[in-house]
């Protein structure tokens, strides 16, 4: 867990997760611009990464879809749906590997 995109951004510089929850509305950076620089960047590109939002504006759902994210999930957070899609999204990265 980290607490802004940099904090994050450095972590995965460290070492590449299997999945990532980005939420919109980081402190130092908005979701999108770090949504970019991860699929631009060849290393975490084909990580799956998942939106988290308050917001559920639908041009910027389809904003951050069109961006690359896997999936955009809305807060409040329904557990069973968050572990469900992090399930889905973990197996088809099992399965490309």
């Amino acid at each position: 867990v980290c607490r802004n995109a940099a904090e994050g951004l450095a972590a995965i510089d460290r070492s590449v997760p299997d999945l990532i929850l980005l939420d919109m509305h980081l402190p130092d950076f908005s979701g999108m611009d770090v949504l970019m620089r991860l699929k631009s960047d060849a290393q975490t590109a084909g990580v799956p990464v998942v939106m988290v939002s308050a917001d559920v504006l639908a041009d910027q759902i389809q904003e951050a879809l069109a961006l690359g994210a896997a999936q955009y999930l809305t807060k409040p957070i329904d557990v069973a749906e968050v572990l469900a899609v992090v399930d889905q999204l973990l197996e088809q990265v099992e399965t490309v590997s």
